[in-house]
């Protein structure tokens, strides 16, 4: 924080890093906000596919249970 201050104090064409110290404060709400919107994004994005998985999940349970039932369908046949 002292070298900001101090390079505050000195003449306006060596200030480059003080000016960069300020361009960057204000847009960092604007960044924060950005980062917010986009984890948000992220967050339904990644719901939308764990209910996706679930749906294909439950799709193959069925039909290993089809399959299971008609497997033994065969067998009892077969005796």
């Amino acid at each position: 924080m002292e070298q900001f201050i101090e390079k505050a104090a000195e003449p306006k064409e060596s200030n480059s890093d003080w000016d960069l110290a300020l361009k960057i404060s204000k847009a960092l709400p604007d960044m924060l906000k950005d980062r917010k919107e986009i984890q948000q994004l992220l967050d339904i994005r990644g719901t939308e596919i764990e209910e996706d998985l679930f749906e294909e999940d439950e799709k193959i349970v069925k039909t290993l249970s089809t399959l299971d039932q008609m497997n033994q369908e065969l067998t009892d046949n077969a005796k």
